[in-house]
């Protein structure tokens, strides 16, 4: 994956002289509360497929278990 345009955007909201919000290049305003929640969001959306692929892992061990 290329994260380049993300790192970008952050880099430029990070940096930027009002920390409340950023104005991206195409003109829309990102305030700080958007970019938190969204990064909450994506975290989460992570963990559950953590946890999710490890449970289907654990079912597959299981029926495995069962059928040897």
């Amino acid at each position: 994956m290329n994260f380049g345009f993300l790192r970008y955007h952050v880099h430029n909201f990070i940096n930027s002289k009002d920390k409340c919000q950023y104005k991206s290049d195409e003109g829309n305003t990102i305030y700080t509360q958007t970019g938190i929640g969204t990064a909450i969001a994506i975290a989460g959306v992570a963990v559950y497929s953590l946890i999710k692929a490890n449970m289907e892992e654990q079912k597959r061990k299981a029926a495995a278990a069962l059928a040897s």
